[in-house]
């Protein structure tokens, strides 16, 4: 309702509609890039007053795992915000996949 009110066509193309999948928290976790994106914001500002990263009170155990990597390949590539959001992108896909496989994301 929202993409209407702001003047967007529905149903969206397909182009749209894979943009929009990330969008709707479409994953195990109900996270959405945004919300990683936010969660590795707030760390990376808060994280020097813990003992170390796994110290940090993180609101799901995958966003260890996603931000580590995104620190990781972000300082090594120097990433911009929007290269870090398809990271982000890609890290919650790759989870998704790993837990739809049966498999437990470890603490």
């Amino acid at each position: 309702m929202d993409r209407c009110r702001a003047g967007e066509t529905w149903p969206p193309d397909l182009a749209e509609f894979v943009a929009l999948i990330p969008e709707s928290g479409a994953n195990p976790f109900g996270l959405t890039v945004g919300a990683v994106m936010e969660e590795y914001r707030r760390w990376r500002n808060e994280s020097w007053r813990y003992d170390g990263s796994d110290k940090y009170p993180w609101s799901q155990p995958v966003l260890y795992h996603i931000c580590l990597e995104m620190r990781s390949k972000g300082i090594e590539r120097q990433m911009t915000e929007g290269e870090l959001k398809r990271l982000a992108e890609r890290q919650l896909t790759k989870w998704a996949k790993h837990v739809s496989n049966g498999l437990s994301v470890p603490p």
